[in-house]
């Protein structure tokens, strides 16, 4: 079984696969006898949804990105985390190399021309009165040693514009253009060359962070034997896609673990976008 909420269509299959009945009787339980109660339908079902196993219930999720050569290195590599790109040989850091910048993760130091900048994020918290030109090395630290993982989003609105234009330069090239100005030749020259990309994959619950999910680490390590909140999680928002389509503009996002790497065997689609 796959959670698959991209569409409404793809919502409405998850959702008579995981409650095991047609869409007649969907609709006869959840809009008649429930009222578009989601919590009443929740009660009425739960001897039911307590018998499913989602042990091996695989997430599908779209992976937002750009780059010049067609998804080349996804498709041999995989999709993978800030750290393990900026460590190797690609389009970003020969592009940043062009440009006189290269990092060293294992020293948490960014190399620019003849200058070193200290970007251990472990220096930043706790602490407050950062000047400008601190903030900016603040944000790119935390990109690459705090929120480094592969992100992705369960239903995400294409058309609408992304407001973070990741499918038109990677996000932390926009950070550290911030941080070195000279760099905004080599964000326009990303911008000009690239084609943007939803790449679909599939990964196990374990693969997530646990945020994906749930509101705090409590909740989560509360729930870990029986997944009761994590049904919860998953059929609400599968019966919320059912019946909210194109005028629905939220998102859902996908947070991966830290270390997860995205294989190319776990990819299912690459989809070119023009959304500008």
């Amino acid at each position: 079984m796959i959670f698959d909420i991209r569409t409404p269509d793809s919502a409405w299959e998850f959702v008579q696969n995981f409650l095991n009945i047609d869409g007649s009787e969907f609709i006869e339980q959840y809009i008649i006898q429930c009222n578009n109660s989601f919590d009443e339908f929740w009660e009425r079902n739960m001897n039911y949804i307590d018998s499913v196993d989602i042990n091996n219930l695989q997430y599908k999720v779209f992976h937002v990105t750009s780059n010049w050569n067609e998804c080349a290195e996804i498709k041999a590599g995989g999709i993978k985390n800030l750290q393990e790109v900026l460590s190797e040989k690609n389009e970003l850091t020969t592009l940043l190399s062009k440009y006189g910048v290269e990092f060293d993760i294992d020293n948490k130091i960014l190399i620019t021309g003849n200058k070193t900048i200290d970007i251990d994020y472990d220096k930043f918290r706790g602490r407050f009165g950062f000047s400008s030109y601190e903030k900016k090395i603040e944000r790119v630290a935390h990109k690459i040693f705090y929120d480094f993982q592969v992100n992705g989003f369960f239903r995400i609105v294409i058309y609408l514009g992304m407001e973070q234009k990741i499918h038109i330069r990677p996000e932390f090239l926009y950070n550290l253009t911030e941080l070195l100005p000279h760099l905004k030749e080599a964000e326009e020259i990303w911008r000009n060359k690239r084609k943007g990309y939803i790449v679909t994959f599939l990964s196990d619950f374990n693969d997530f962070a646990w945020y994906s999910f749930y509101d705090n680490e409590y909740e989560y390590l509360e729930d870990e034997t029986s997944k009761q909140q994590l049904k919860k999680w998953i059929l609400s928002r599968a019966i919320n896609r059912c019946f909210n389509g194109i005028d629905d503009y939220s998102e859902v996002f996908a947070y991966m673990t830290g270390e997860k790497i995205i294989k190319p065997e776990h990819i299912v689609d690459y989809l070119e976008i023009a959304v500008e």
